[in-house]
């Protein structure tokens, strides 16, 4: 009789260890996903939408103010705006006008 319940007791303890231990990296893998996914990829998609949008209603002055500072070292603003409304209004007729 005491054999049997040492048995018992020491699987009940196997099994109690192995649902701590999953417990535990369940809770870790909650934490590192949590860290992991800041919600960035939301916010990029929203600044693009934004940048398009800008783009297309011909705020060329807003959209150049989303540029990365290397992009605006690259391009001034008034000579993107320039050449993105060239651009935009010589597109109907098939030429680019640069």
């Amino acid at each position: 009789m005491l054999f049997r319940r040492r048995a018992a007791s020491a699987f009940v303890r196997k099994v109690l260890y192995f649902a701590i231990i999953c417990g535990l990296l369940w809770l870790l893998w909650l934490g590192l996903h949590g860290v992991m996914s800041t919600g960035e990829d939301d916010q990029a998609v929203e600044a693009l939408n934004e940048f398009y949008t800008m783009e297309q209603s011909g705020n060329f002055g807003g959209s150049w103010e989303f540029f990365h500072s290397q992009m605006k070292k690259k391009f001034e603003k008034s000579t993107y705006v320039q050449q993105r409304a060239r651009f935009y209004a010589g597109y109907g007729d098939g030429y680019v006008h640069v």
